[in-house]
């Protein structure tokens, strides 16, 4: 819309950036970041890694005309614009020391994934900025992305948490691909799809809006196709905590759907 302005958001999340790498800092080692505090309203166990992050994002969001969803404090508020976050995705990297986790904040001016205006993932292992504003593009370090993925499925992500879905899933997908990677976490496997790192994406459980609210608007501004694998409309799927399908994404909308079919064969 007219009136929405990148630049505040931006100054926020690279505020709660700066908090969160000096918290990580602090809660160096794996039994201090997976100390479990309770459970989620996205229905996963809070740990301490978890409570932090999400605060010191919060905090910076006081007094906004927002309403924020998030994975730990669930949906507050009744604002102007929707937050969307995910503190820590790759939050099980993030507790063992595995240096590829993000922060993930979208902002919407509605409740759907048509709405978000702003999308901003972090990675704290490359230190790496992915934004995109919507109909403005996306950048990766405040640069225009160059590259864009193959046209055929030479490397192909996967998310998931369990062997068994990857056992499950792979005999339909190996055939139509030449690498296969499993890295954890889910934004910032989109982003790199949208870098042209990776040919294709599938995630083999339903994903929550947390989970890829401000990725899928860098895939989108790339030009990058991301559809729900069993079925609906991608932009319609509302920005909440519920998790209602499986997602796939790719350079073109005829390797998404062929992602879409393998997954459901």
């Amino acid at each position: 819309m007219s009136d929405f302005d990148p630049a505040p958001w931006l100054e926020i999340c690279r505020a709660a950036v700066a908090e969160i790498e000096g918290i990580l800092a602090a809660m160096p080692g794996r039994d201090e970041r997976e100390r479990p505090i309770g459970e989620g309203k996205g229905g996963d166990i809070t740990v301490a890694i978890d409570e932090a992050t999400e605060s010191a994002i919060i905090r910076r969001l006081d007094g906004l005309d927002v309403k924020i969803v998030s994975e730990e404090v669930g949906v507050v508020g009744e604002g102007r614009w929707t937050v969307v976050i995910d503190p820590i995705d790759g939050s099980q990297n993030c507790e063992r020391g595995i240096p590829y986790f993000c922060m993930s904040l979208a902002v919407a001016d509605g409740d759907t994934m048509d709405d978000v205006q702003f999308g901003f993932v972090y990675d704290f292992g490359s230190r790496e900025e992915w934004v995109a504003v919507k109909g403005q593009g996306a950048t990766l370090n405040g640069h225009a992305i160059l590259d864009l993925p193959k046209p055929h499925l030479q490397f192909l992500s996967i998310e998931a948490t369990k062997g068994t879905l990857v056992l499950e899933h792979l005999p339909a997908l190996a055939p139509i691909t030449d690498r296969v990677r499993i890295m954890g976490a889910q934004a910032l496997t989109y982003c790199h799809l949208s870098a042209g790192r990776t040919d294709g994406v599938v995630c083999l459980k339903p994903s929550r809006p947390v989970d890829i609210a401000a990725a899928q608007l860098i895939v989108r501004e790339r030009g990058c196709t991301i559809m729900l694998a069993d079925g609906g409309v991608f932009g319609e799927h509302p920005l909440d905590l519920k998790a209602r399908s499986r997602v796939v994404a790719a350079g073109t909308p005829e390797i998404a759907a062929q992602l879409a079919a393998a997954i459901n064969a």
